[in-house]
């Protein structure tokens, strides 16, 4: 994402760069590991997408608080306790 933005025409593009590559990146899981979260954490049939549980998966293992605008995205993360404490979607 952030090679995409570098190449766009952004108002105060080397600031937004700079921000962007503060940020604290959290550890990709890959597949088993998030298919095995899934199950423990039984995130089935809760309208939550392939992404969303590896989102998930991986804001466990910081911990860290996941900011997302989906419901049930937003649902699951306030369950897990990693909701940022900020005004949800309806």
């Amino acid at each position: 994402m952030t090679v995409e933005l570098a190449r766009s025409n952004l108002r105060n593009h080397d600031e937004i760069l700079r921000l962007l590559n503060e940020l604290v990146f959290v550890p990709v899981v890959n597949s088993d590991e998030a298919l095995k979260f899934l199950a423990n954490k039984r995130l089935y049939g809760q309208d939550l997408g392939w992404v969303d549980v590896r989102l998930l998966a991986s804001a466990r293992l910081m911990p860290c608080s996941l900011w997302a605008m989906d419901k049930a995205l937003c649902n699951a993360a306030s369950e897990m306790q990693l909701e940022p404490g900020i005004p949800r979607p309806r």
